[in-house]
Formats: structure tokens, C-alpha cells, sequence
């Protein structure tokens, strides 16, 4: 059987609320921008981060690369892919012929995000600039560990 670590909740020192202005990059070079619609809201308990929000895209400043979100915390590291976590996301006006399932990978020890998109034959393949307009957007609803 698994042992767990007690650790008595502190709410003085490990509960925070807050927003984080997030930036959206081409993993190579460029980035997106957004005129408005630009914050995520979290709630950090402990090691528990809980995000959400949506941001709007309004234009691409030559982004090349897989496109990457940041979040307000790194995540933390787990044995082997233990630390890995897939959320909810939502892909709109984004003018892109994507024919599978679309989540939000954030990857041990990384304090950003890429989109990853589960095509019906079970590849997979991280969304880049050629995958969504210039204008777009993304709404995310998930939880992740630092």
C-alpha cells in the first residue's frame, strides 16, 4: 500500500487567490497578441493549482513553433509522468481544420502550457501557428501540481 504524507493545512501560508496575465508564444520565435480578454484566475492550495479563464487573440506577431501559454506556477516533478496533467480546453473562431480532441498539456517542471490535439487514430500532435488564424481564441478549466 502507498504511504501518505500528513501535512497539516496552513491557510496563513499555503491558500492564494490571484490573476495571472498570461502570454502566448510561438515556441521557436514570435508570440500572440491580445488587446483584451488576457487573465487567467487561479487558487493555489498548497501544492493544488486550479486555473481558469479565457483569452483572446487578436493578432499574430510572426509566432512560429508550438503554441505555448503561460501559467503563474512551474509545475512540479513526479516519477516518471507522474507530474504531467491534461485539462479542459476550448478552441474557438480559431479558423483551423482540427479534427480531434484538443487539452492542455503542461509538462513536469515547465510554467507553460502547449495545446495538444488527439487525432480519432490516436496520434498526437501540439497545435502551432499554422493550426489556428490570426484572430482565435482558448477557454481552460483545469488543476496542476507545482
Amino acid at each position: 500500500a502507498p504511504t501518505l504524507e500528513n501535512t497539516p493545512y496552513d491557510s496563513g501560508t499555503e491558500y492564494e487567490e490571484g490573476e495571472h496575465a498570461a502570454s502566448v508564444t510561438g515556441e521557436t520565435s514570435g508570440n500572440f497578441v491580445m488587446s483584451t480578454n488576457n487573465t487567467f484566475r487561479y487558487t493555489k492550495i498548497g501544492r493544488l493549482v486550479h486555473i481558469q479563464g479565457t483569452l483572446s487573440i487578436t493578432s499574430d506577431n510572426s509566432s512560429s513553433g508550438d503554441i505555448k501559454v503561460t501559467l503563474p506556477f512551474a509545475s512540479g516533478d513526479g516519477t516518471d509522468l507522474s507530474g504531467r496533467t491534461y485539462g479542459g480546453c476550448v478552441l474557438y473562431d480559431h479558423g483551423g481544420t482540427i479534427s480531434g480532441n484538443t487539452s492542455v498539456e503542461v509538462v513536469e517542471g515547465d510554467s507553460f502550457f502547449k495545446i495538444l490535439e488527439v487525432e480519432d487514430d490516436g496520434t498526437r500532435d501540439y497545435l502551432d501557428e499554422g493550426d489556428v488564424d490570426t484572430a482565435w481564441g482558448i477557454g481552460v478549466d483545469f488543476c496542476y501540481t507545482v
